[in-house]
């Protein structure tokens, strides 16, 4: 069965394991950090001890990761939380930014006192400032501070170099109230200089105020973000709004937006449906269908919805969805036969066929329950993008493992909206299910030529949910998938798979190893660190996520830094499939995943859950079992999964990919 091949070959080309350290000091381009070099940082929320910084060189929102460092321990103020700023590694006209985090706070309440026990850090902050500005300055400070300014600056990054300087600078002179620096006026190297002990006074008192509680949710790991617009006082105004959708739209389709006349003196925060469950409204006001339109059932939907900003909720305005009647052939074309029916499906009819089957089955008497639901779930596998023949086709085609796996690529992980064809096949999942419920799929003797149908359909259904579980998994992009398979150099350490590309499925990979075991390290050329738990809100239900940061590269491609989010579950840690960036109230967004405000974006199910590589590890776990004992398909299936995991009982699973990833 070729298509098992879609999920361990892309893991082929990893090759043996190699130790990474979590902490300590990397190797970086040009340079090893030594103990002898010079230490002009500090890393003060209070003074921390043994935390993480990291440079980066930043263009524009992409990051190139220069050096990691560990801030120094002592006995003293002055001798903890220092580290080297790396002024050889600058240029005066490029942007850079310092990522502070791990680590102990010896000072929490910033009296310039040593604590008796140190505070563990969960949080992370940063600086954000131009090289000339770091070198004229030369001693500078990571704090709350330098984060506030790094927080109003991140959605200029792509702005002009000149445009950023002036908004550092006015922002700059919005924070801080008096000189900090000496130079007698208040500019961006106040920033740089701001000490935490001794400069509070410094700051305009709305800074002031809001600095403690701050520093308690950086250190407890809590969101941070600073509140702008703490008096906020005209709220919202939204319109009347009438929409139409075409009848058989697909649930989870974005059919307008929302209509703000005036969005009041602060952020709009949320937006609220009233008298409808069949609609929600995302924070970015985009309008999605909940339900399956038939205009045959309902011709309009009535509604109403209201904004709410830091002042409150608007009153609410009318919400009306119109459901167009699109054409749909007559008896005459289509029968009310299963003849009928094939001829829908033959033609790529497959809303046609929904319609009728789920809403009309009275009117096909010559079909069974079983010749029902198969030909939903056929419906459902069209909509995903895919025929039986597709897939069966990609299978087929070589057998040549490589160029039958690359042909597969092609045809299963195509240009597609990977989240809608795995609801569609979770559809066709459950109707194939319901036929072989009860039954031995290996045993094919006594069983209906639904049930043998839909046990081998059933089979194709999963292999290709897995392939495009793993196409999200790697990044959503198709081209990144096809790079996979391209592996040049199987013990690369440039590279997890070796292709010579430094790319989001690398990161992925060494996901897949610290699911299954954080204290595992990934192949050398990469390393994990634990950046903290990330909760998301959907529709009113809070997700808890374990968010990590995977660094993948080498001196000679250089470094990138991916993010990545796992289930925070007790023993059930995955990977989470994600797809986009969004803010933590799932706000779709096109600026980049930052690791403070911005996120891989985690994608729910049908059920509102997230959804997991674990879990679909567990469906293709049981592939082999779909299929007739002694046939070809069975044997293929069962000699890949035991071949490339290893595994004796043709289990798919973290652990056993994960003993891959690290295996000699």
């Amino acid at each position: 069965m070729q298509n098992i091949y879609i999920l361990f070959i892309f893991l082929l080309f990893v090759g043996c394991g190699g130790g990474s350290s979590q902490t300590g000091t990397e190797e970086t381009p040009d340079e090893v950090v030594t103990e002898t070099s010079v230490l002009i940082g500090k890393a003060q929320l209070g003074v921390l001890s043994k935390a993480t910084v990291k440079l980066y060189e930043l263009n524009g929102v992409e990051q190139k990761l220069l050096a990691t460092e560990t801030t120094s321990s002592g006995d003293s103020i002055e001798s903890i939380g220092n580290f080297n700023v790396h002024l050889e590694k600058l240029e005066d006209d490029k942007f850079y930014l310092y990522v502070v985090s791990e680590g102990e706070d010896f000072d929490v309440d910033d009296d310039g006192v040593i604590d008796e026990f140190p505070t563990k850090n969960r949080g992370t902050f940063h600086l954000f400032a131009k090289g000339s500005s770091i070198k004229a300055i030369q001693n500078i400070n990571v704090t709350l501070v330098s984060e506030i300014m790094y927080q109003k600056i991140l959605p200029f990054l792509e702005s002009s170099s000149s445009e950023i300087v002036e908004k550092l600078k006015a922002f700059a002179q919005e924070i801080i109230e008096t000189d900090i620096n000496g130079d007698g006026f208040v500019g961006r190297e106040d920033i740089l200089r701001y000490d935490p002990v001794n400069n509070k006074s410094n700051l305009s008192s709305q800074y002031q105020d809001q600095l403690d509680n701050m520093v308690l949710n950086i250190l407890n790991g809590r969101d941070y973000s600073f509140e702008y617009n703490t008096s906020s006082v005209v709220k919202p105004t939204v319109k009347d709004i009438i929409l139409s959708v075409d009848e058989n739209t697909p649930v989870g389709t974005v059919i307008g937006k929302v209509a703000v006349e005036d969005s009041g003196d602060s952020e709009i925060l949320n937006y609220n449906i009233y008298g409808s469950s069949d609609f929600e409204i995302d924070n970015s006001g985009e309008i999605k269908i909940l339900v399956f339109p038939n205009y045959e059932s309902i011709k309009s939907y009535q509604a109403t919805y209201t904004a709410s900003n830091h002042a409150g909720e608007s009153t609410q305005a009318s919400f009306t969805v119109n459901v167009r009647d699109l054409y749909e052939p007559t008896v005459v074309d289509y029968p009310k036969t299963e003849d009928g029916i094939q001829k829908a499906l033959d033609n790529g009819d497959y809303y046609y066929v929904l319609t009728q089957l789920l809403t009309n089955q009275s009117s096909y008497n010559d079909m069974n329950s079983d010749e029902i639901n198969m030909n939903i779930a056929g419906a459902y596998v069209g909509i995903s993008g895919y025929t039986v023949y597709d897939i069966t086709s990609a299978i087929s085609d070589s057998n040549d493992s490589n160029s039958s796996f690359n042909g597969f690529i092609n045809n299963i992980t195509q240009e597609n909206d990977t989240l809608s064809t795995l609801n569609a096949l979770e559809e066709a999942d459950r109707y194939y299910s319901d036929i072989v419920n009860g039954v031995d799929c290996n045993d094919t003797s006594g069983l209906t030529d639904e049930q043998k149908s839909s046990c081998f359909n059933l089979g194709l259904v999963r292999l290709t949910s897995l392939s495009n579980s793993v196409k999200l998994l790697f990044g959503g992009d198709e081209e990144v998938v096809e790079k996979w398979a391209e592996g040049v150099e199987t013990n690369s350490s440039e590279d997890l798979n070796g292709n010579g590309v430094i790319d989001s499925s690398d990161a992925a990979a060494c996901t897949i190893v610290y699911a299954n075991n954080p204290d595992e390290s990934c192949k050398s050329g990469t390393t994990h660190t634990y950046r903290g738990k990330v909760t998301f809100t959907k529709s009113g239900v809070d997700y808890n996520t374990t968010f990590i940061e995977v660094d993948v590269g080498s001196s000679e491609h250089g470094y990138e830094t991916f993010y990545k989010l796992v289930t925070n579950k007790a023993n059930n840690n995955s990977p989470l499939l994600t797809n986009g960036v969004c803010d933590k109230n799932f706000n779709l967004t096109t600026n980049s995943v930052d690791g403070v405000n911005y996120f891989p974006c985690p994608m729910l199910d049908s059920s509102g859950e997230p959804m997991g590589l674990k879990e679909s590890l567990e469906v293709g776990a049981n592939i082999q079992g779909l299929f007739p004992d002694g046939s070809e398909t069975k044997t293929t299936t069962e000699n890949y999964i035991k071949n490339i995991t290893g595994s004796s009982n043709g289990t798919i699973g973290l652990d056993n990919l994960s003993d891959y990833l690290q295996g000699s």
